[in-house]
């Protein structure tokens, strides 16, 4: 082994490296939002059945707000996942972008294709 393809060898392990390290953030990130995600599905699922039993308290003036409330639950919990599902692209793109651009500089300063 030439002391070129030596160093272009370690130049190659430590961009591998960098790129393992950055991509710990986006994995925990991605594990965090279907936790996120687990919660709202639980979330509905339980207004959905809820539902059920509320709808019998529907046909009394006095309790129609029962029902009422679990229908405005149901719409608050869907327009909520539409919120976090945009919120969670908009950061995934964020760090998309900042990682591309770092390896675009590095693999520039390398003479490394990304």
């Amino acid at each position: 082994m030439t002391p070129l393809d030596r160093a272009a060898s370690i130049a190659q392990a430590s961009a591998a490296q960098g790129r393992l390290l950055t991509a710990w953030p986006l994995i925990l990130f991605g594990v965090s939002e279907q936790l996120v995600y687990l919660l709202l599905t639980i979330a509905q699922g339980l207004t959905f059945i809820s539902f059920g039993v509320a709808i019998l308290f529907a046909f009394f003036k006095k309790t129609e707000v029962i029902a009422r409330s679990i229908i405005d639950l149901w719409i608050e919990l869907l327009i909520q996942t539409v919120v976090i599902a945009l919120i969670q692209a908009l950061v995934v793109s964020f760090f998309l972008t900042g990682r591309r651009a770092a390896m675009a500089s590095s693999s520039s300063v390398s003479g490394c294709s990304a």
